[in-house]
């Protein structure tokens, strides 16, 4: 067996597997090294593609027609008037605030504030576990591979190597868990225009 290898005894017989880097190691490799972003490369590559700001952005930074193109686009109505308007002075309004930490304490804003803080909690429960179950994987790999395959052994029962491909599906599948970026959003989103500077 030049080069390495794996040995598999399963129902079908003795499977050879060589010790080759494959494109799929390479892929896993990488999602492992990047923290698991790679799960969200739908929304970080191609949306970025795809994803044109948000009406209140683009008024908000002074760009008044195309905030109102990007508002027709998305109701798919030319009727936006009141609604473009609402978002016109409700970007005024939220320039004239001169202390947003001050306004985001106040009662018409706590609603908000317990979400973006649960929302915070729920994402480091949601790490946490996913770090527990990745040490768990990452334990029951060693294990089976520090007792089940020695410089001498070629091969490893079937059980044992279904169990160690189940094991790293999970380890990769905790990055999955998370809600990625939505920590972040979703608290900027809900609160009103004059406080979420803060």
């Amino acid at each position: 067996m030049a080069g390495g290898g794996l040995a598999v005894t399963g129902r079908r017989g003795r499977q050879e597997f060589e010790a080759k880097v494959t494109p799929i190691v390479i892929i896993l490799g990488i999602m492992a090294a990047t923290g698991g972003l790679m799960f969200r490369y739908d929304v970080g590559v191609s949306g970025a593609l795809l994803v044109v700001d948000t009406p209140n952005s683009l008024i908000e930074r002074g760009k008044l027609e195309e905030g109102k193109v990007v508002l027709i686009k998305i109701r798919r109505t030319k009727n936006i008037k009141p609604e473009y308007l609402e978002l016109v002075a409700a970007s005024r309004i939220a320039k004239e605030v001169k202390h947003p930490f001050r306004n985001l304490l106040q009662r018409k804003n706590r609603p908000q504030l317990i979400i973006a803080v649960a929302l915070q909690y729920i994402r480091i429960q949601e790490r946490l576990q996913a770090g527990v179950q990745m040490f768990c994987a990452q334990l029951v790999i060693a294990v089976i591979l520090g007792f089940k395959v020695t410089d001498t052994s070629e091969n490893l029962n079937f059980g044992f190597a279904m169990l160690v491909v189940i094991m790293i599906c999970t380890f990769v599948l905790a990055f999955a868990w998370s809600c990625g970026p939505l920590g972040c959003l979703i608290p900027s989103e809900t609160f009103p225009l004059e406080t979420r500077s803060a």
